[in-house]
């Protein structure tokens, strides 16, 4: 959820910075304002309210116990395991399988980001 908010934190300031050149498409920097000030907002409440990280994190941990993760396609894991030996990057140890409950708050949050624009 991090990098999902830190993306639509830098996203619209460099939306911003491109508007003078005609590139963003938007007659007003407005959309771009709104969009950082709500990313802002609820990055704020993310760390402000920690409660609402534990209780996902909670479920997401059921939810591995009650054996609902399921692993990535495996198409999709030949694709990483081609990119990383091009890149030659290492296998992320963070980059495992989601739950539903994961899934369903990070569509949540790029839905509720994306309104703005």
């Amino acid at each position: 959820l991090g990098t999902l908010l830190s993306v639509f934190e830098v996203g619209p300031v460099i939306g911003a910075l491109l508007f003078r050149t005609g590139l963003t498409g938007f007659n007003s920097r407005l959309p771009l304002l709104v969009c950082f000030v709500l990313a802002f907002a609820v990055d704020l409440l993310r760390q402000k309210v920690p409660i609402l990280e534990r209780r996902l994190c909670e479920m997401h941990v059921q939810a591995v116990l009650d054996g609902e993760v399921q692993p990535w396609s495996p198409c999709w894991q030949r694709i990483r395991r081609a990119f990383q030996r091009v890149t030659g990057g290492e296998d992320d140890p963070n980059c495992g399988p989601m739950s539903a409950p994961q899934l369903t708050v990070t569509m949540a949050l790029t839905l509720l980001l994306v309104l703005p624009y």
